[in-house]
């Protein structure tokens, strides 16, 4: 999932600080993505990024220019 606000309503969270976190399903508040682009796990915690870091897993895709549906892919550990 994708770390979505701290208790508080805040968008950025020290470590150890709790916060809300989206693993399925549209979530609202961004600004200038471009529909269709595929989200990766970032390289920080419950963060999204446009390209793959050391981790390729997809979490999402933007649905609009605010909006990210987080549907991440199935990845086998086996």
């Amino acid at each position: 999932g994708i770390a979505v606000a701290t208790p508080d309503g805040g968008t950025s969270a020290a470590s150890g600080e709790r916060v809300d976190v989206a693993v399925s399903g549209p979530v609202a508040g961004f600004s200038s993505m471009t529909p269709g682009t595929v989200g990766f796990v970032s390289n920080t915690a419950g963060g999204v990024e446009d390209a793959a870091g050391t981790k390729s897993a997809i979490v999402g895709v933007a649905i609009a220019a605010d909006t990210f549906l987080v549907r991440p892919q199935v990845v086998d550990l086996s």
